[in-house]
């Protein structure tokens, strides 16, 4: 694999959406976006949208894809996810998690479960096979992002009350908690793994994003750069280099050896929801309250 140029380029920058962006997901040769106006919608390589979803009510607030399945998921403020065929968009599946709302979804990497954080604070471990789902009760506020490492080992799901609980997925069973220095209890409002499947990356309400080690009782780094709430983060093909998203409106590239911001970029005019780094072309997606999607390259 080429080394990442940590200098991004902007190459597309359009409006996506009549209202704001919540998510974006690269899969197969495409990109997909989740908006506030209820649809979904399918752009290819020339950012042409090539296909919209209405079939969702409220929001769009999270997109999952699992590449062994060549399967996606939605969840919206509807409190439904459909899982779909990402050749020809056809429902595979619809989870019902009413009235428990649902937020965030991540597919375990082999497709067969996903998981999906809740308003009452709990992890669903939804089957693909069954249709059922387990609760996994976290003793926790809102639970507001999840996200599986690489090998699927490990969950970790971050809530609204400043805390980042670890979930072992061979037994579903919560086995360690993190909490951020903040002095308040700011929100956590995503996580990722790095490639390395113990260390993972937490956006704070409090500006800044913590690097943890799941084998280290608390944090072992932080990003410092942006002026208000850190939004999103994703880790990249480089296990150095981490991007990070705010309500700021700014994007930031990270070395995380040194811990510094390597470069900010400045093309949404809203906070930034959402990044989508994809390895295979080292491009990444953004999306933003303002209604656009910006692609940036990184080759």
């Amino acid at each position: 694999m080429e080394p990442l140029n940590l200098q991004g380029k902007i190459d597309n920058s359009f409006e996506a959406h009549s209202d704001s962006v919540w998510s974006v997901c690269w899969f197969s040769d495409t990109l997909s976006t989740g908006s506030i106006d209820e649809t979904v919608k399918i752009w290819n390589k020339e950012w042409k949208n090539i296909e919209t979803l209405e079939d969702h009510s409220w929001g769009v607030v999270s997109i999952a894809y699992n590449q062994k399945t060549n399967s996606f998921a939605v969840s919206s403020i509807d409190s439904k996810i459909k899982v779909r065929s990402a050749e020809n968009y056809a429902i595979k599946k619809i989870f019902n998690a009413y009235p428990v709302e649902t937020w965030s979804i991540a597919f375990h990497p082999d497709g067969e479960l996903l998981a999906s954080s809740s308003k009452l604070g709990n992890v669903n471990i939804w089957s693909l096979a069954t249709g059922k789902y387990e609760p996994i009760n976290l003793n926790s506020t809102f639970s507001m992002c999840v996200r599986y490492n690489q090998d699927g080992s490990l969950i970790a799901a971050s809530s609204a009350n400043n805390s980042i609980s670890i979930i072992d997925t061979t037994r579903n069973t919560k086995v360690k908690n993190f909490k951020t220095p903040a002095s308040n209890d700011h929100a956590i409002r995503q996580v990722k793994f790095n490639q390395n499947i113990n260390t993972f990356f937490a956006a704070s309400d409090d500006s800044n994003v913590y690097i943890f080690d799941v084998r280290q009782e608390s944090h072992i780094g932080v990003l410092t750069g942006h002026s208000s709430w850190a939004l999103c983060v994703d880790s990249t093909s480089d296990i150095n280099f981490v991007i990070t998203g705010s309500s700021d409106s700014k994007i930031k590239t990270w070395d995380t050896r040194t811990q510094k911001s390597i470069e900010t970029i400045e093309i949404h005019k809203d906070q930034v929801w959402d990044l989508a780094f994809d390895p295979i072309t080292s491009k990444l997606a953004s999306c933003s309250d303002d209604g656009t999607v910006a692609i940036h390259s990184f080759k």
